[in-house]
């Protein structure tokens, strides 16, 4: 991906090679309106497959290179407008609290931004481990001018006042994976808390597919549920891959056993995938068998009465 420098530069590069070298003139003025134009647009929204912007910014545990710090990690970073507010310190709080969730099973570091002084920051998050009865080990990320919120699109593009003064009332949720490419985008309005039990059926769903590619998850998947193979290979592909256990539906409807929760994490490369439709008390199959399969699914996914 470009950077929006880089964007600029190519977008004067094309003007000049049109105009006669007599028009080329003020291209210094030019270039800071291209630049200035690349900034508005890359503020407007962040996008699945982005690389999560970085910045450098002192926190409450020191200076943060945002990219430095996730680099190689699997990374979230919750970005509210402002301090002492209710909302914000209960997602702040619950955040804390999915400590073991979070930090040791998924794998994931954490990360908040805040639009205030550090001063303020640390106030506020004595306050809230007191009030919520919670330990924030992770750090708190102080943006005073909003310049990094900014980055993240929660700041009005069209609008001319400064950034703080121009901020959307939302909180948001950014995962990033490994290579620093934004996975999962939540936004909620300000009056409304995040509901971070969705927050870690996505994340695993989001690590079985992105260490699995040919594997997704339905609507509702919960860990252990069975999976989709992808219809982008064969039916005889799909059963090399998946020799212990497939069932097809339909050509773009398959399903196998979701793989283990070790190898889902990535600490176990002898873990198998496509060991047999699962028998997981919430998962597609029920434990059926593949006779039985067709209505299961239907039960499951409400399908037409054709497929039992």
């Amino acid at each position: 991906a470009l950077t929006v420098s880089q964007n600029a530069e190519d977008k004067l590069s094309a003007w000049v090679d049109t105009r006669p070298s007599s028009a080329v003139s003020g291209t210094a003025e030019l270039y800071d309106r291209l630049m200035s134009e690349d900034e508005n647009k890359n503020c407007m929204s962040l996008q699945i497959g982005d690389y999560i912007p970085d910045f450098v910014a002192q926190s409450t545990r020191g200076e943060i290179d945002l990219h430095v710090a996730v680099d190689g990690a699997w990374s979230l970073v919750y970005i509210c407008p402002r301090s002492f507010d209710a909302v914000a310190s209960s997602d702040l709080a619950t955040l804390a609290k999915m400590s073991e969730e979070l930090s040791t099973e998924l794998k994931v570091r954490r990360f908040a931004v805040s639009c205030d002084a550090l001063p303020s920051i640390e106030r506020w998050k004595k306050d809230i481990q007191e009030l919520l009865d919670c330990v924030i080990d992770f750090p708190i990320i102080a943006d005073l001018d909003a310049h990094i919120v900014k980055k993240f699109g929660l700041v009005r593009h069209d609008e001319d006042a400064c950034a703080v003064r121009a901020l959307v009332p939302a909180s948001l949720l950014v995962l990033a994976d490994p290579q620093r490419r934004i996975q999962l985008l939540i936004q909620y309005t300000n009056c409304v808390g995040h509901n971070f039990e969705e927050l870690i059926r996505s994340i695993e769903a989001i690590q079985l597919s992105y260490q699995h590619p040919l594997l997704a998850t339905r609507a509702n998947w919960m860990s252990g549920d069975d999976v989709f193979i992808s219809s982008d290979i064969s039916f005889t592909q799909a059963k090399t891959q998946f020799p212990k256990g497939m069932v097809q539906i339909r050509p773009w409807f398959r399903l196998t056993s979701a793989p283990t929760e070790i190898d889902q994490h990535g600490d176990d490369d002898s873990a198998t995938i496509g060991t047999g439709v699962s028998h997981h008390s919430h998962s597609l199959s029920g434990g059926r068998t593949q006779d039985d399969q067709a209505l299961t699914i239907k039960d499951n996914l409400l399908l037409p009465s054709s497929l039992e």
